[in-house]
């Protein structure tokens, strides 16, 4: 009989809250923490954890999602009939600008980098 202390709780049917809550503390954050860019309580954070509240709507789970830095959507979903790949795309439409001055700056004195 195999061990569970090594397998992955996202492998499990878990709602939309444990799911968060797993991802969060994966990430080594407090409910604090991961309120604040999402414009929520410490409070609502723990009640959506808790199922007190129901999933949130679609733009609230693309932010949760990218807080918690998902790759893929059905990680914090469960929905694993359409899993939909998060950030992959070419990056924020100022980063080649941001990548040519950054390049563009020169490198003065004699220590390495």
């Amino acid at each position: 009989m195999g061990s569970d202390a090594t397998s992955n709780p996202l492998d499990h049917p878990l709602v939309f809250g444990q799911r968060m809550q797993v991802l969060r503390t994966r990430r080594g954050m407090s409910r604090t923490v991961l309120a604040g860019p999402l414009d929520k309580s410490p409070s609502w954070v723990k009640q959506v954890e808790n199922g007190a509240l129901h999933t949130p709507g679609l733009p609230m789970i693309l932010r949760i999602a990218e807080v918690l830095r998902v790759r893929n959507l059905a990680e914090l979903t469960g929905d694993q009939t359409m899993p939909v790949d998060l950030f992959i795309g070419p990056g924020h439409a100022k980063l080649p600008a941001v990548r040519s001055a950054i390049d563009a700056f020169p490198a003065i004195g004699d220590r390495t980098a």
